[in-house]
Order: C-alpha cells, then sequence, then structure tokens
C-alpha cells in the first residue's frame, strides 16, 4: 500500500501516539549511566495500539526492499517519520524480519528500545526478541543487542545475552556487556554475577570497560578482583587498572556533580595512585587528570575520610617520579594545588631541580599568585 502524506487530524495522532512510544532514539554510552537509568520509567501508555507481526510479502517488507542501495538509513529515517506511530512500527517488525541483513539492521541504529515500561506480553516485544535470537549476521546481532540492551526483564532475552556475552565474535560481546552491565536491569535475579564474568573476557578492551561499569553501577562484586590487580605486577593489566579506577572515581569524586563519597573507592584510588613502579600507563593521565577539579563545599561535608595531605603526599610522589607519563606528572602538579598548598609547590619545585616538569610548577604558582 501506498504510504500517503499526513493530515493535520493525522498528525495530531501521531503527536499523542510518540508521546506513548516506547522506544527512543539511542543516545551515546554515557560517561555514567547509572545516574540517569535509575529513575523509574514511567510506564507505556495502555491505549497503544500494538503492532501484529507483519505477514511475508507485506507492502512494508516491498517498500523496504525498494530503498536505495546508497544511503540506505536516511531513507529508512525518512520513510518512519512520515507516517503515524502504529505504520512506524509495523514496518520496524518488517525490517527485523526482512532477508537482507542491511535492511535487518536499520531498526536497530542509533535506536533503544524500552519494552520493558509496557505490557510484558506485547506482541511487537516478543517479535524483536524472536528475531534477535535467531540473528545469524554479526553486525546485526551486534547492533539488535545494543538497541535492546534495556528489555532483559524477558527471561528469553536475558538468557539469550548471557549466551551471547560467550560468543566468539568481541563486538558480539561488548554488546552483550551493555545489556548485562546496566542499571535498567538491576532487578533481573542473578544479573550482578553475570556480569562480572566479563573481567576474566580475553578482550583486554573489553575488561577495562565492564570494570569501569561495574563500579559506575555500583556492582561490589568487582571489588576484589580490583584489589588483586592493584597487589598485582602483572604491567599488561595496567590499562585494565585504569578503567578501574575510573570507576572507583565515580565513587567518591564524581566530578563536576560532587554528590557521593564511598570510603573503599577513595582508599583503593590513593593505592593506585601510590603503585609503583610507575610507567606510562600507571597512573594514567586520564585518572590523574580528573583530581584537578575543584569539588563542590557540599561534597567536603560527605567526605568524613578524606585527607588532602594524603591525596597531595600521592600527587607529589607521581610528579617527582621521572618514571611515571609526562602529562600525569604535569597533572598531578595542577592536582596538587587543588587538594595541597602553595608550600606543597614550592617544596615540590626545589625537589624537581631542573627536572622538565618543573615548569608546570612554576605556571601553577603563577597562576595561584595572579
Amino acid at each position: 500500500m501506498k504510504l500517503k502524506p499526513i493530515t493535520l487530524a493525522a498528525a495530531v495522532l501521531a503527536a499523542a501516539l510518540m508521546s506513548a512510544c516506547d522506544d527512543k532514539p539511542a543516545e551515546p554510552k554515557a560517561a555514567a549511566p547509572a545516574a540517569a537509568a535509575q529513575e523509574k520509567p514511567a510506564a507505556a501508555a495502555p491505549q497503544e495500539k500494538q503492532a501484529a507481526a507483519p505477514a511475508a510479502g507485506s507492502d512494508y517488507a516491498a517498500k523496504l526492499s525498494s530503498l536505495p542501495k546508497e544511503k540506505t538509513k536516511a531513507a529508512y529515517d525518512a520513510m518512519v517519520r512520515e507516517v503515524t506511530n502504529e505504520e512506524r512500527h509495523a514496518i520496524e517488525m518488517a525490517a527485523v524480519a526482512h532477508s537482507d541483513p542491511a535492511i535487518r539492521i536499520l531498526p536497530h541504529q542509533n535506536m533503544t528500545f524500552n519494552f520493558c515500561t509496557g505490557p510484558a506480553d506485547s506482541p511487537r516485544f516478543k517479535h524483536f526478541v524472536e528475531q534477535l535470537i535467531k540473528e545469524q549476521d554479526t553486525k546485526v546481532l551486534a547492533a539488535g543487542l545494543r538497541s535492546m540492551m534495556n528489555n532483559l526483564c524477558n527471561p528469553e532475552l536475558y538468557e539469550f545475552y548471557k549466551k551471547s556475552a560467550t560468543h566468539e565474535n568481541v563486538d558480539v560481546r561488548k554488546a552483550a556487556m551493555n545489556g548485562l552491565i546496566n542499571s535498567n536491569n538491576k532487578a533481573v535475579e542473578g544479573i550482578e554475577a553475570e556480569a562480572i564474568k566479563f573481567m576474566d573476557d580475553a578482550d583486554e578492551g573489553i575488561r577495562k570497560s565492564a570494570c569501569e561499569d561495574l563500579l559506575r553501577n555500583g556492582n561490589s562484586l568487582v571489588l576484589p578482583k580490583v584489589e588483586a590487580l592493584l597487589k598485582g605486577t602483572d604491567a599488561s593489566q595496567e590499562k585494565v587498572l585504569t578503567g578501574c579506577v575510573k570507576g572507583l572515581l565515580d565513587q567518591w569524586y564524581d566530578a563536576p556533580f560532587f554528590k557521593r563519597f564511598d570510603a573503599k573507592a577513595y582508599q583503593l584510588t590513593l593505592d593506585y595512585l601510590n603503585k609503583t613502579p610507575r610507567s606510562k600507563e600507571l597512573p594514567a593521565w586520564q585518572v590523574v587528570g580528573d583530581l584537578k577539579k575543584e569539588p563542590k563545599d557540599e561534597w567536603k561535608a560527605l567526605a568524613k575520610e578524606y585527607k588532602a595531605k594524603d591525596v597531595t603526599a600521592a600527587l607529589v610522589a607521581v610528579a617527582k617520579d621521572a618514571g611515571a607519563d609526562k602529562m600525569a606528572r604535569e597533572y598531578a602538579i595542577q592536582a596538587i594545588a587543588v587538594h595541597g598548598t602553595k608550600a606543597d609547590l614550592e617544596a615540590l619545585a626545589k625537589a624537581l631541580g631542573d627536572d622538565p616538569v618543573a615548569k608546570e610548577v612554576e605556571k601553577t604558582l603563577q597562576k595561584l599568585n595572579s
């Protein structure tokens, strides 16, 4: 059937339906997804019609097949923009069941579906789950796992994410991680124990991201693994440790918000800064750089166990260590201006002598004096 331009009445109906829509465009991976995701989602509007599974050879499938090979996503986006919400749902359902993987991937790109806010027996939800579980193309599978990551309220889908976590394809495993380490799914029984398994993945990038995201989501089961990494001497784990400490910082020095302080995370961060021998990766400049940010006064009232002198001592040790990364040393000097005193910087300048990073001390003192 030919899609017709929207009349004024249809436009009003579409706007009303869109307000009840149970999916939304995907946002970039949040630096701190837990904060936004922990709010209770609004329930889906009960009057929303549920699209039935599209029949093979439907007009929608034919229209999808006729999309241009160039700029296919743009053409698809234009198609779903110009129809009612109910029709868009039917198009999506036809697309995920299409014979061409270039079409099947389209509904999943730049989209996050939130079916768990609506009826559990939604035909549309069931159809998406069925199609994802039987997907064989790894690119489509990874995209689908990302778009469906908030919906592990469905037991069948949860089991599929657990299975996908051991897939031979790295991108598929990364996508599965987005669902298993996700505060939207925190009520799923046993999910924290499943999430911890990513810390043993063969891929360094997955282990690094997993450690950071687990800590951001408050999964305390990962702490023994972080402590083991801090005590270990394997230099190949330094990048993974960077991810862990980024997650730890979120628990006690969550700039720019500064609304929480976890004493355990604070102590482990100090252990990290004091860990030796230092290297180009230890401590990471990204971690030290976060400590340059000036905390809010209300945070200081929360941070009972925080001791400026201990943080300053660790930063001074980093700044003095020629084995550490140059940027990490320079950021440490700038952070001393936040956590320490002018006298700490002056003493550091004397200790550094003609070390090249001494110029950073001079610049930092100039800023304090201006």
